[in-house]
Protein backbone atom coordinates (compact mmCIF):
# COMPACT_ATOMS: atom_id res chain seq x y z
CA UNK A 1 0.00 0.00 0.00
CA UNK A 2 1.00 3.53 -0.65
CA UNK A 3 0.49 7.14 1.08
CA UNK A 4 -2.53 8.57 -0.43
CA UNK A 5 -4.02 11.21 1.74
CA UNK A 6 -2.57 13.44 4.29
CA UNK A 7 -4.43 12.86 7.75
CA UNK A 8 -4.08 14.84 10.87
CA UNK A 9 -4.45 12.74 14.43
CA UNK A 10 -4.29 13.30 17.86
CA UNK A 11 -4.28 11.26 21.03
CA UNK A 12 -6.25 13.15 23.74
CA UNK A 13 -5.21 10.54 26.61
CA UNK A 14 -2.34 13.07 28.04
CA UNK A 15 -4.63 16.06 27.95
CA UNK A 16 -7.53 14.57 29.26
CA UNK A 17 -5.13 12.73 32.31
CA UNK A 18 -3.12 13.99 34.77
CA UNK A 19 -0.98 11.82 37.52
CA UNK A 20 -1.21 13.25 41.05
CA UNK A 21 1.26 13.64 43.60
CA UNK A 22 0.43 10.30 45.25
CA UNK A 23 0.43 8.51 42.49
CA UNK A 24 -3.52 8.89 41.29
CA UNK A 25 -4.65 9.57 38.14
CA UNK A 26 -7.11 12.12 37.87
CA UNK A 27 -9.44 13.07 34.63
CA UNK A 28 -9.85 16.67 33.79
CA UNK A 29 -12.24 18.58 35.32
CA UNK A 30 -13.42 20.09 32.15
CA UNK A 31 -12.23 17.90 29.51
CA UNK A 32 -14.04 19.50 26.65
CA UNK A 33 -12.36 23.26 27.11
CA UNK A 34 -9.34 20.91 27.73
CA UNK A 35 -9.16 19.40 24.38
CA UNK A 36 -11.50 21.20 21.94
CA UNK A 37 -9.17 23.36 20.34
CA UNK A 38 -6.32 20.72 19.78
CA UNK A 39 -8.79 19.13 17.31
CA UNK A 40 -9.96 21.21 14.66
CA UNK A 41 -12.03 20.57 11.61
CA UNK A 42 -11.18 17.29 9.74
CA UNK A 43 -8.17 15.98 12.28
CA UNK A 44 -9.35 12.39 13.75
CA UNK A 45 -8.85 13.13 17.69
CA UNK A 46 -8.57 9.61 19.89
CA UNK A 47 -9.27 9.00 23.40
CA UNK A 48 -10.55 6.14 25.39
CA UNK A 49 -13.70 5.75 27.58
CA UNK A 50 -11.44 5.37 30.49
CA UNK A 51 -9.63 8.93 30.11
CA UNK A 52 -13.18 11.00 31.12
CA UNK A 53 -16.23 10.46 33.16
CA UNK A 54 -18.36 11.12 30.05
CA UNK A 55 -16.84 9.55 26.75
CA UNK A 56 -20.01 10.61 24.84
CA UNK A 57 -20.57 14.18 25.39
CA UNK A 58 -16.78 15.02 25.11
CA UNK A 59 -17.02 13.13 21.96
CA UNK A 60 -20.40 15.06 20.54
CA UNK A 61 -18.50 18.11 21.50
CA UNK A 62 -15.46 17.40 19.32
CA UNK A 63 -17.49 16.21 16.15
CA UNK A 64 -19.37 19.15 16.75
CA UNK A 65 -16.60 21.40 15.90
CA UNK A 66 -15.89 19.38 12.84
CA UNK A 67 -13.27 16.63 13.68
CA UNK A 68 -14.15 13.15 13.90
CA UNK A 69 -13.83 11.69 17.69
CA UNK A 70 -12.93 8.33 18.05
CA UNK A 71 -13.75 6.79 21.32
CA UNK A 72 -11.27 3.50 22.22
CA UNK A 73 -13.81 1.23 24.60
CA UNK A 74 -11.31 -1.78 24.90
CA UNK A 75 -13.08 -5.01 24.50
CA UNK A 76 -15.98 -3.18 24.16
CA UNK A 77 -14.73 -2.19 20.70
CA UNK A 78 -14.48 1.87 19.28
CA UNK A 79 -16.90 3.98 18.67
CA UNK A 80 -16.99 7.23 15.98
CA UNK A 81 -18.74 10.14 16.45
CA UNK A 82 -18.72 12.08 12.56
CA UNK A 83 -21.11 14.92 12.07
CA UNK A 84 -23.66 14.09 14.25
CA UNK A 85 -23.46 10.54 13.50
CA UNK A 86 -22.42 8.04 15.89
CA UNK A 87 -21.23 4.27 14.62
CA UNK A 88 -20.10 1.64 17.03
CA UNK A 89 -17.52 -1.11 15.80
CA UNK A 90 -17.01 -4.67 18.13
CA UNK A 91 -13.65 -5.23 18.71
CA UNK A 92 -12.40 -8.74 17.65
CA UNK A 93 -11.14 -11.72 19.75
CA UNK A 94 -8.70 -11.32 21.62
CA UNK A 95 -6.27 -12.84 24.87
CA UNK A 96 -5.19 -10.14 26.58
CA UNK A 97 -2.40 -10.11 28.57
CA UNK A 98 -1.30 -6.41 29.41
CA UNK A 99 -3.54 -3.37 27.67
CA UNK A 100 -0.30 -0.91 27.94
CA UNK A 101 -0.03 0.41 24.56
CA UNK A 102 -3.15 -1.04 22.49
CA UNK A 103 -4.82 2.47 22.11
CA UNK A 104 -1.49 3.71 20.75
CA UNK A 105 -0.92 0.54 18.38
CA UNK A 106 -4.92 1.39 17.70
CA UNK A 107 -4.28 5.15 16.73
CA UNK A 108 -1.67 4.34 14.67
CA UNK A 109 -3.34 1.90 12.50
CA UNK A 110 -6.54 3.53 11.64
CA UNK A 111 -4.18 6.57 10.87
CA UNK A 112 -2.11 4.61 8.68
CA UNK A 113 -5.00 3.10 7.23
CA UNK A 114 -7.28 6.03 6.69
CA UNK A 115 -4.05 7.89 4.93
CA UNK A 116 -3.70 5.00 2.51
CA UNK A 117 -7.57 4.00 1.61
CA UNK A 118 -9.42 6.93 2.97
CA UNK A 119 -11.72 4.19 3.94
CA UNK A 120 -13.18 4.46 7.49
CA UNK A 121 -14.63 0.80 8.11
CA UNK A 122 -11.16 -0.46 6.22
CA UNK A 123 -9.16 1.41 9.15
CA UNK A 124 -11.25 0.63 11.87
CA UNK A 125 -10.61 -2.63 10.66
CA UNK A 126 -7.04 -2.23 11.14
CA UNK A 127 -7.15 -0.64 14.48
CA UNK A 128 -9.23 -2.98 16.13
CA UNK A 129 -6.82 -5.78 14.87
CA UNK A 130 -3.91 -4.10 15.78
CA UNK A 131 -5.60 -3.07 19.22
CA UNK A 132 -6.11 -6.83 19.81
CA UNK A 133 -2.47 -8.09 18.54
CA UNK A 134 -1.12 -5.39 20.84
CA UNK A 135 -2.82 -6.41 24.40
CA UNK A 136 -1.75 -10.27 23.66
CA UNK A 137 1.33 -9.13 24.73
CA UNK A 138 4.09 -7.02 26.44
CA UNK A 139 6.29 -4.45 25.82
CA UNK A 140 7.52 -3.49 22.25
CA UNK A 141 7.15 -7.19 20.86
CA UNK A 142 3.24 -6.70 20.99
CA UNK A 143 3.24 -3.56 18.60
CA UNK A 144 2.22 -5.16 15.25
CA UNK A 145 3.63 -5.29 11.79
CA UNK A 146 1.81 -4.98 8.97
CA UNK A 147 1.81 -8.57 8.09
CA UNK A 148 0.35 -9.79 11.48
CA UNK A 149 -2.60 -7.42 10.80
CA UNK A 150 -3.18 -8.57 6.94
CA UNK A 151 -2.94 -12.06 9.16
CA UNK A 152 -5.54 -11.40 12.18
CA UNK A 153 -7.94 -9.93 9.73
CA UNK A 154 -7.93 -12.91 7.33
CA UNK A 155 -7.66 -15.12 10.29
CA UNK A 156 -11.37 -13.46 11.72
CA UNK A 157 -13.00 -13.28 8.62
CA UNK A 158 -12.27 -16.69 7.98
Amino acid sequence: ECYRAPVRSISLQGTLRAVQADGRIMTASKPVAAVVEMAPEGTYAFFSDEDTADPDTLARAISGNGAIAIVTRGHRGATVYRNGAVEHFDALPADPVDPTGAGDCFATAFTVRIAETGDTSQAMAWALAAGAIAVEGTGLASVPRREAIEQRLARDAA
